[in-house]
């Protein structure tokens, strides 16, 4: 499940690139495009592939290296058994939430997906919009992680299309002194499919 994943990418590999040794991240980048055809970036998306060839830099260090940074970007607010509230700590992530749903076509989108998965050029149709904005903007939260696929439907020529919806559940915005917090509530299940997640938290997620 790629949602997660991909909403973390940009910030997480931001982290880890500034509190890398910049010799130890050159021989990182150098590894990871040797062996995989990634950069730092893109080995998010395939966190543990990343995660080992870490440790054979940092060794034991390596993981709480990963905690390090991914605790500058989320902070787990609530953990129940089926579902996790994480508030928002990275900066540019709250930036692109607060534009996004500040994008009216962008939110109806949203809206309508949490709704009940939906196909793309069902999304195109209820919510009145062109092809081209509506590809773009589709496009565009596919891009940063915030739909997910769920399911399939068959069209009149037996072909199969994918239905999205939102990877959260609930998004809570609100501002104190000044400064928006934003919390999201996501099932366990979808959290639990990231790669990063997955690495990261591999020893469950109640101790945080």
């Amino acid at each position: 499940m790629a949602g997660i994943d991909l909403f973390l990418s940009k910030s997480l590999s931001f982290k880890i690139k500034n509190k890398l040794e910049p010799k130890i991240q050159h021989k990182l980048k150098l590894n990871l495009f040797k062996k995989y055809g990634y950069s730092i970036k893109q080995s998010m998306l395939d966190f543990s592939k990343f995660d080992e060839e870490l440790m054979g830099f940092l060794k034991l260090d390596s993981l709480k290296f990963e905690k390090d940074c991914i605790f500058e970007i989320i902070n787990f607010a609530e953990i129940k058994k089926k579902s996790l509230v994480i508030t928002i700590k990275d900066e540019s992530l709250i930036k692109q939430i607060l534009e996004m749903v500040g994008d009216k076509e962008t939110r109806k989108i949203l809206e309508e997906v949490a709704k009940k998965p939906l196909a793309v050029p069902e999304i195109l149709e209820i919510c009145k919009l062109s092809k081209t904005s509506g590809y773009r903007k589709i496009n565009n939260l596919n891009r940063n992680g915030y739909l997910i696929i769920k399911g399939f439907e068959l069209t009149s020529k037996k072909r199969a299309v994918d239905k999205y919806t939102m990877f959260w559940e609930k998004i809570m915005i609100e501002m104190k002194e000044g400064k928006y917090i934003i919390k999201i509530k996501i099932s366990i299940s979808v959290f639990n499919n990231s790669s990063i997640v997955q690495t990261i938290f591999k020893n469950g997620l109640k101790k945080y």
